[in-house]
């Protein structure tokens, strides 16, 4: 099975978030498609409405991107920390976003908690 294909929209608004908080978390939209092959992750929700499943996201600013297992790790912190702090934040299915400016280039990477709460690297895509 290849990993699913995640595409984030509204980068701009999500890189100016970034600029004004160097770290933290921040709710955003996702909507699953293709029985999870394809998710689209909003900062906001779509003036438009999508025929895809609501899942829960999102988005950790970091200073540095994780690499290799450590990804794993973060995503799975934040996941905790968004059940924590958000109340209605469960889904089937939750997406997490990772961002950091290294070398002044955006980074990201993205991971996807199953039902049963193990999360598998996707392939992102920023929208401009």
């Amino acid at each position: 099975m290849s990993p699913p294909f995640v595409y984030m929209h509204q980068v701009q608004a999500v890189y100016q978030n970034f600029l004004g908080s160097q770290e933290g978390i921040v709710r955003a939209v996702a909507f699953g498609f293709d029985e999870g092959d394809v998710f689209h992750v909003y900062t906001a929700a779509p003036k438009t409405q999508l025929s895809g499943y609501p899942c829960a996201s999102a988005i950790q600013f970091l200073s540095s991107m994780p690499t290799g297992d450590e990804g794993f790790l973060v995503a799975e912190q934040a996941r905790n920390t968004m059940l924590e702090r958000e109340v209605n934040f469960s889904a089937s299915q939750i997406v997490i976003v990772l961002l950091a400016i290294e070398e002044n280039q955006l980074r990201h990477r993205v991971f996807i908690s199953n039902p049963e709460g193990q999360f598998h690297g996707c392939i992102p895509d920023l929208q401009r």
